[in-house]
């Protein structure tokens, strides 16, 4: 018989406010849970250590999760210092709360719950100095000390309460434990499904009549499963959310809900005899407990199961259970799936009753979606249904409205400010892609900026592009009709005249990107077959060329190109997408044309100019009579349904000679950009005659632009490609076009290493090349540092500081530290996302300098210099926050005073160069004695010999500019006698250096790297020798681009070589003093 045994549980909540708190086991701090009472939390802890241990017998291991302890509380105290940046992390002491008892050995074990940390100790001070260290090691572990944030996770509990519970469990004898094994029968429905729960703020409104239908389905005696049919989001879930609140209320009683879905049934009923035994005893499962099972979507039932052998899906498995009524089932299904399901499976839905659940009216729509999120903000909630219900109809109301508002309420930026309509309107504009000035009544649309936009890029189409705007201020004022596309428009006129351009132009206008234009070549559904292609097919598997596009990307633009050559038959496609902005796909689905702007072209009416009949142009000179010319062709084309259903007919006039010349310079400058003279050393200059001669030669009303399109082919890039061809691509080219005799010259120059050297450098592609590969490299660097660890450590202070600032308000800048801090941070911040977005437009203008645009390579030149040196100073400016350490060293020079000064004069021009500030003073040997000046010149007494030079150098980055040059310099003098001298590199200020003993003597030098020789008119490094007169200012160089690279790499959070003399004590006392000296 099994023995009972009442076990004591420990358990601690971190409490942060009277609704919120943890709890947590004591001996299993990993284990915690919400808002649970400490009581529960024991017994849930007992009943898994039961199902883990009893039923193996393993007592002991259970026993070791409850033992006798007799807690006491107290508090201690941690002080915790910032070593490296003591500045902006000061000393700071911490409070923590702790648990101590007494064990059976006569030690004590100690415990802070708020970091799980624990220790043991012989005596209540030895225990406090444990966990004292315990503490402090977790900080350095965790890296605490670096980021606030992670402070502030230690102190945000209110308080802390321990509590003991005792427990009963049972322990098993040999023969009950056998009995266990042989008779535990695995339980699938807790595996397949999960009990529905029920969140308290969610709430189903205004669905009473749907509900008390609902109840009677469950509660009655025939026909118990409900089949609840709608549109995603108009409140399903939410009916069976709110059944599953109320039941104890209308007659259910504690039934419980188990939800799942078709997905997870097939993954965790598969085993290796199949699914069908497993969903078998899950049926039977639920009809014992007398359960509710709620499966997601009927439709994807049908999809899963079915395999080679055996062609029942899970579905059709379920039939005889449902049909018998020993299982009760609610499921859910959208209109389209519904008509799927009663095709594929006949009399299926028969088992159910079906509860179709429409969308509220538009009027309590708002009213439920405030209630639900607890809103009070009715213009924000007003103007997200008005969007939505006008530009994204495919989900259904309110569910989208919460979902959409959701997510615009757990943003952070919202958090603080609140919700508002400038909110609503941004957010739903980010996720259509929809153009703000067409969704946002108070943004302004200027039609003048308009009309400039549309004819930079068409030309000699004025009368179409003011149909255009007109037509975008009246769907800009909302005077459009609503249940219908944005737009439905027929551009009518001859071919090649833009009617396909300003087609591409209007998306990049409304959407942003000529990418949105959906565009379909109506010759290819020249027959009946080809047409169904656009809705589906039963050979396309019911995927509809026309209505899978529109699904995807609602908010778009629909060509139909060259709409008289479609079949009849399209016509009918046509009437349902203008008429009702609707289409149905052969798969059922609908596809929402309201959001989508129409486009149609044809060439209707534009043959009779072909025919160039005496005063056909004369006629139809004049706008209006063209208008009614197209006008007239295409209601005697089309039937008058389509036709009334047509917002607007645009008609496009032939092009003329005066609007070619300006289409020639638009496409000579697309050659110009393309690769093949873009990526050489190519310098192509056009004579002004050359675009009049393209441009008489190409006009031709029959063909248009695209007879200039041919004929650029073939006067201009076909005479240029053979060009090219002739010279190597390293070749360094200017080709000059002219008009010729019989044609277009091509005259070529072909630049020799000299003449490039002597060229215009606007000219010269080469130096080019070179700056935008320099300017390349600079905005990497840029971008580098910024997304770099340092900056991402620095906008966290800065967002700590920013909150502290809102909350504070005022009382924020009583603090002269916190408000200098947050001024520092802000303003350099601030200036390295400006340089970022200067070295991009540099970038830029290079690119445009390749194709002959804009800027000269000479200005982009000091473009590059003064950014590069704004940028220097700025990172000067991040090493200085993060690591004022660097900010001051000492440069100490050593050896005999005959080069000492040449020496130390090389280094000290490069220091004064700098804006740092020197401290130096001169070392004298008197006997074995130092003796200190600040005249480098003149000893204190007669007799006194210089050894050295020690200067303290302050300011930003000062170390890392010296960080490599610590070791032996020497001095070669005319004779070739070589002068050594230590060069000393230390981390601290003059005050705290203490001179090295030994430094007057030779052998001090031993062990130290020689970094580099000099001489009177060169220098040198390892194998590397430079002469002339300029080679102090190459050494210059040098170090600036070796400093550089040390600031690259500290702020990118890469580590820096450090020399060994960067270390404070430098003390060398094992030098004898009879050692010989320099």
């Amino acid at each position: 018989m099994a023995n009972t045994f009442s076990l004591p549980i420990w358990t601690i909540r971190l409490a942060f406010s009277e609704q919120i708190s943890l709890v947590s086991p004591l001996l299993m701090s990993e284990t915690f849970t919400a808002n649970e009472s400490q009581s529960t939390l024991a017994q849930n802890i007992i009943h898994r250590l039961e199902e883990s241990n009893l039923k193996q017998g393993e007592y002991l291991e259970m026993l070791q999760h409850a033992p006798q302890l007799s807690l006491l509380s107290s508090q201690l105290s941690v002080s915790l210092e910032n070593v490296r940046n003591r500045s902006l992390y000061p000393e700071m002491s911490l409070a923590f709360d702790y648990f101590y008892s007494q064990v059976p050995n006569q030690s004590i074990l100690g415990f802070v719950p708020a970091l799980g940390i624990e220790a043991y100790a012989d005596t209540r001070d030895e225990l406090v100095t444990e966990l004292q260290r315990a503490i402090e090691l977790e900080f350095a572990r965790k890296k605490r000390l670096t980021d606030v944030r992670s402070l502030i996770t230690t102190q945000w509990f209110k308080k802390i309460k321990a509590e003991q519970h005792f427990i009963e469990t049972r322990f098993h004898n040999l023969s009950e434990l056998a009995n266990l094994d042989n008779g535990q029968e695995r339980q699938w429905l807790p595996e397949m499904a999960q009990p529905l729960k029920h969140f308290i703020n969610c709430r189903c409104f205004g669905r009473e009549t749907e509900l008390d239908q609902m109840i009677r389905a469950l509660t009655g005696k025939y026909s118990r499963n409900i089949l609840l049919v709608g549109r995603a989001g108009v409140g399903k879930t939410a009916l069976v959310e709110e059944i599953y609140r109320i039941r104890a209320q209308r007659g259910l009683g504690s039934v419980k809900f188990w939800e799942t879905t078709a997905a997870r049934m097939l993954q965790k009923l598969t085993v290796e005899t199949g699914w069908e035994e497993s969903l078998g005893q899950v049926l039977e499962e639920i009809r014992q407990r007398g359960d509710i099972l709620y499966v997601r979507n009927l439709a994807q039932l049908f999809e899963v199961g079915a395999y080679v052998g055996n062609p029942i899906s899970m579905a059709e498995f379920m039939r005889d259970h449902l049909a018998q009524g020993s299982v009760r089932m609610i499921t859910e299904c959208s209109d389209e799936e519904l008509a799927t399901i009663e095709t594929r499976a006949p009399g299926y839905t028969s088992l159910f009753q079906v509860l179709r659940i429409e969308p509220p009216p538009v009027a309590q729509q708002a009213d439920i979606v405030g209630r639900r999120l607890r809103l009070s903000h009715q213009p924000a909630i007003e103007e997200t249904l008005r969007l939505q219900h006008r530009y994204a109809l495919y989900s259904g109301f309110p569910g989208k409205t919460i979902t959409f508002l959701e997510s615009i309420l757990n943003q952070e930026d919202i958090k603080k400010t609140g919700l508002d309509r400038e909110a609503v309107v941004k957010r739903f504009c980010e996720e259509s892609g929809m153009p703000r000035f067409l969704v946002e009544s108070r943004t302004h649309l200027n039609l003048d900026e308009t009309r400039t936009f549309f004819q930079s890029r068409l030309f000699g189409q004025n009368a179409a592009i003011d149909i255009v705007v007109n037509l975008l201020a009246s769907v800009k004022t909302r005077l459009t009709r609503p249940g219908k596309p944005i737009a439905s428009l027929l551009f009518v006129g001859p071919t090649g005249v833009g009617k396909t351009e300003l087609a591409k132009a209007l998306a990049e206008f409304m959407f942003g990107d000529t990418e949105r234009l959906i565009r379909f070549d109506m010759s290819e559904f020249s027959d009946e077959v080809a047409v169904l292609r656009l809705t589906g097919d039963v050979s396309a598997k019911g995927q509809g060329l026309l209505t899978d596009k529109v699904r995807q990307q609602p908010f778009s633009l629909i060509l139909f190109d060259e709409l008289e050559k479609a079949h009849f038959t399209f016509y009918d496609l046509l009437l349902q997408v203008m008429g009702e902005g609707r289409l149905t796909d052969a798969r059922g689905q609908v596809a929402d044309f309201c959001s989508s702007v129409i486009i149609m072209t044809s060439n209707i009416g534009a043959g009779v100019s072909r025919q160039r009949s005496p005063g056909f142009h004369e006629r139809y000179r004049n706008p209006q009579a063209l208008h009614q010319h197209y006008l007239h062709a295409v209601q005697q084309f089309f039937r008058p349904e389509l036709f009334n259903r047509l917002d607007q007919v645009i008609p496009f006039n032939a092009l003329d000679l005066s609007v070619l010349q300006p289409i020639v310079r638009r496409e000579i400058k697309k050659v110009i950009a393309r690769d093949g003279l873009r990526t050489r050393n190519v310098t192509l200059q056009i004579e002004e005659q050359v675009y009049e001669y393209l441009a008489h030669l190409s006009s031709d009303s029959h063909y248009g632009a695209r007879q200039l399109q041919r004929c650029l082919h073939e006067q201009l890039v076909i005479p240029l490609a053979t060009t090219l061809n002739r010279y190597p691509f390293s070749a360094s080219i200017k080709i000059t076009v002219n008009k010729g005799e019989s044609g277009l010259a091509f005259k070529t120059t072909i630049y020799t290493q000299k003449a490039r050297a002597d060229q215009n450098l606007v000219d010269s592609k080469w130096t080019l090349r070179e700056l935008t590969s320099a300017v390349t490299s600079n905005r990497r660097l840029a971008q580098q540092i910024n997304e770099g660890p340092v900056m991402n450590q620095l906008w966290s202070k800065w967002d700590l500081l920013e909150r502290d600032r809102r909350r504070l308000g005022e009382k924020f800048w009583q603090a002269p530290q916190r408000g200098h801090e947050y001024g520092v941070l802000h303003k350099c911040l601030e200036e390295g996302k400006r340089l970022l977005q200067q070295i991009e437009n540099i970038e830029i203008d290079c690119s445009l300098a390749f194709v002959g645009i804009n800027t000269t390579v000479d200005g982009l030149t000091k473009a590059l210099h003064d950014w590069q040196k704004a940028h220097e100073t700025w990172q000067l400016q991040i090493i200085d926050i993060v690591q004022p350490e660097m900010g001051e060293c000492m440069f100490n020079l050593y050896g005999g005073a005959e080069y000492l000064n040449k020496i130390y004069d090389i280094f000290n021009r490069m220091i004064k160069n700098r804006p740092w500030v020197l401290t130096e003073h001169a070392v004298w040997i008197r006997g074995e004695k130092y003796i200190y000046t600040n005249d480098l010149t003149t000893p204190k007494r007669s007799g006194d010999r210089l050894v050295g030079f020690e200067v303290q150098i302050t300011g930003a980055g000062a170390l890392l500019y010296f960080a490599q040059e610590g070791g032996v310099h020497v001095w070669v003098d005319r004779e070739e006698m070589e002068h050594p001298y230590a060069l000393l590199i230390a981390q601290c200020g003059i005050e705290q250096f203490k001179t090295p003993r030994g430094i007057h003597r030779k052998k001090f030098l031993h062990g130290l790297e020689i970094r580099r020789s000099y001489w009177k008119n060169g220098f040198l490094v390892g194998k590397n020798t430079q002469t002339g007169s300029n080679w102090q200012s190459v050494l210059k160089k040098q170090l600036d681009e070796n400093f550089r690279e040390s600031l690259r790499r500290v702020l990118c959070g890469e580590e820096v070589e450090i020399e060994p003399f960067f270390e404070d004590d430098l003390s060398l006392d094992d030098f004898s003093l009879d050692d010989v000296p320099f």
